[in-house]
């Protein structure tokens, strides 16, 4: 399950009011799209499409997402798995059939060999 929007680090008086209804909806009562569309329109008079809400709902939920320890801790194994592997990418790429037709790439070059060069073109 999602996490609530509405946790102890995001406060709902971070909220509007419509905005607090459409987390209530969609959150503590679950329920449908059409079934939200139908209770917003009738508590605000605002006539509103599914999209719409969806929209405005997904942006709510990414602006006020909170990073737990987990998700942290994956995000740091995951750029270290990138600064390990990411020279074995761009080898795979430089040394590609379309690297060689298109830029007259002659030889496959080693991951190894791809990062020094970066280094040495980065001090340069």
């Amino acid at each position: 399950k999602r996490p609530r929007l509405t946790t102890s680090t995001t406060p709902s008086s971070l909220l509007n009011e419509e905005d607090r209804l459409l987390v209530h909806l969609r959150e503590d009562l679950a329920l449908p799209w059409k079934e939200v569309i139908a209770r917003f329109k009738s508590s605000t008079g605002k006539p509103f499409q599914i999209a719409q809400l969806q929209m405005r709902y997904k942006r709510l939920r990414e602006k006020y997402r909170v990073w737990e320890e987990s998700d942290t801790e994956a995000l740091k194994k995951a750029v270290e798995e990138w600064e390990r592997c990411k020279w074995e990418i761009v080898s795979a790429k430089v040394s590609s059939l379309s690297a060689m037709l298109s830029y007259g790439v002659e030889e496959k070059w080693p991951p190894g060999m791809c990062g020094r060069k970066w280094r040495q073109l980065e001090l340069a």
